[in-house]
């Protein structure tokens, strides 16, 4: 049997697809199977997964329609049994993405824009839920293949290398890193308007220097090129050597340092899930248009979000976020400083 996992959406959406790669390889131990995704970190993130056969990546967006194509019709040509459009991609492209690919069963899930063409393009399919996990809304698709959970808890998995270990070590050695580190990382993603769920860059500032009254407290920055300006910004503004930008080469890098960490505070994103994949011992969230059950982690994490009656707004509808009120993402200008400094204390306390 031949398996496609298709998860071409974000590169957390791939850490999130992890749980039903061991499930699938519970259920079909002989099985190939193979996982298509877009951004090469997602590739990083994927890599030593003993549940995978091979990791397919290309870059869509840099490559254009044509080559895209192309691609596409070479992944057609491996003649697959099985493809799986995991949670959450609700983009037309990708069903039809996996519509020219053309496995016999094309799995996914039917989201708030489905029309007529999904059944054609999916042609097994099950309601997406708000209520669930998305790694649940994931093992539910199990059934529509004669399959079912085997495993007794589901959760995100990197499989760090030696080398990964090493490097982490190297860091926290060099800079002389002992006691309960906090790791911040101040960004999200930038497509569909994802920017528009991080707290204010001078939020994280203040917060950072009410958080360094304690002498022994040391800081680690954590972001990529979506974050440079704003790590940089804090860096310059506050310039203290307990501060620490963290730069890595890939996301497993990444992973095994933010292990490392006591706390870890985010907002909704990619390194939200590393942390609760990597078992922090204590990890916060501060929950804007996109926090819901489909995102939370299964780990738990201490939430800080506002009361606001429109808050979760975001749907899987491919349009993004989308803020109605007036006075706009009030969700999170409502999060004090003095709320998040406080809870913080009372975690390290």
């Amino acid at each position: 049997m031949k398996i496609l996992v298709i998860s071409l959406s974000g590169i957390g959406d791939s850490l999130i697809a992890s749980p039903l790669l061991e499930e699938l390889r519970e259920n079909f131990p002989d099985a190939e199977i193979d996982v298509f995704v877009l951004w090469e970190q997602a590739k990083k993130l994927l890599e030593n997964n003993p549940y995978v056969s091979n990791i397919y990546q290309f870059d869509m967006f840099k490559e254009g329609y044509m080559k895209s194509l192309l691609h596409c019709l070479k992944l057609r040509g491996k003649k697959y049994d099985i493809s799986i459009n995991v949670h959450p991609q609700s983009k037309i492209q990708y069903k039809i993405i996996a519509k020219i690919i053309n496995a016999e069963k094309r799995l996914g899930h039917l989201y708030d824009n489905a029309s007529f063409l999904d059944e054609f393009l999916i042609n097994r399919s099950l309601e997406q839920d708000y209520n669930i996990s998305s790694i649940d809304n994931n093992i539910n698709l199990l059934k529509l293949i004669n399959a079912e959970p085997k495993l007794e808890e589901h959760n995100y998995k990197i499989f760090l290398s030696k080398e990964d270990n090493k490097k982490a070590e190297e860091f926290f050695r060099k800079n002389k890193l002992r006691g309960k580190i906090i790791g911040m990382h101040v960004g999200s993603g930038t497509t569909k308007n994802m920017k528009l769920k991080r707290w204010a860059l001078n939020n994280y500032t203040e917060l950072i220097k009410k958080l360094l009254q304690n002498k022994k407290m040391n800081i680690l920055l954590f972001g990529g090129p979506d974050e440079k300006e704003e790590n940089e910004k804090i860096m310059d503004e506050i310039n203290d050597k307990r501060i620490m930008l963290v730069e890595t080469e890939n996301v497993r890098e990444t992973a095994a340092i933010i292990k490392k960490c006591y706390l870890f505070l985010s907002v909704d994103n990619l390194l939200m899930h590393v942390a609760s994949a990597m078992k922090v011992p204590k990890q916060i969230v501060i929950a804007g248009p996109t926090y819901d059950p489909a995102v939370e982690p299964k780990s738990k994490p201490v939430v800080i979000k506002s009361d606001i009656e429109c808050r979760p707004c975001y749907r899987y509808d491919g349009k993004g976020i989308k803020c109605k009120r007036e006075e706009k993402m009030k969700c999170l200008k409502e999060i004090s400083v003095e709320r998040v400094y406080d809870k913080i204390n009372e975690i390290l306390s």
